[in-house]
């Protein structure tokens, strides 16, 4: 599997190249992800934080409900937004371990370790949709246009940007077409925990 080599970032769309066994099993071609932790270190109780009486991770699980993604899990170890995930019909299956599930865990560990338990349970798929629950204002069409990007031109994988409101660590630019850091000490930090916010 192809991740970001640069661990947690919140993007509002992360699309990931799978390469499987094609004799296991026919292909389920996109499959959709969830992560959220129970405990954030930068906001308590995060995802389940009420923005305009919804549960923030809850604008996640309804643009999934309205997309195109057939195959839909929710990463977690919360039980709460396993009952919130129930209600749109996102799948609780995946039993997120404490390995995974600790503040030094990186989004790279976490999708490794789904993966891995995905092709035991003979669930396999061309691409990987990972839906980050911190972006409210990503809608269904979003996810449904990002589809079609990566059909259209076989990507290896795809990540949605915007205008820089984040850190400088997280901030990267283009030139000539190619993406780089704009602080070349961002490759030291894989997870924002990490960060050096002294320098």
């Amino acid at each position: 599997m192809e991740a970001d080599p640069y661990g947690e970032i919140d993007n509002q769309i992360i699309l990931l190249k799978i390469k499987l066994n094609l004799n296991i099993l026919k292909l389920m071609d996109f499959l959709a992800v969830v992560p959220a932790r129970s405990n954030s270190s930068s906001m308590k109780k995060k995802n389940t934080f009420l923005l305009n009486d919804k549960p923030l991770i809850q604008y996640t699980f309804e643009a999934l409900q309205k997309s195109l993604i057939k195959k839909k899990y929710l990463l977690t170890d919360d039980n709460k937004i396993k009952k919130i995930a129930k209600k749109f019909k996102i799948s609780t299956e995946y039993p997120r371990p404490k390995k995974v599930s600790k503040s030094t865990t990186s989004l790279s560990d976490t999708l490794f370790d789904f993966h891995n338990w995905a092709i035991n349970q003979k669930i396999l798929y061309d691409y990987m949709v990972v839906l980050q629950p911190t972006s409210p204002l990503r809608d269904y069409t979003d996810i449904n246009n990002s589809i079609k990007i990566m059909k259209k031109k076989n990507y290896k994988s795809l990540f949605s940007i915007s205008k820089s409101l984040e850190h400088p660590y997280e901030t990267i630019k283009f030139i000539k077409k190619k993406w780089k850091h704009v602080l070349e000490k961002s490759k030291l930090y894989h997870r924002r925990q990490d960060f050096d916010f002294e320098s």
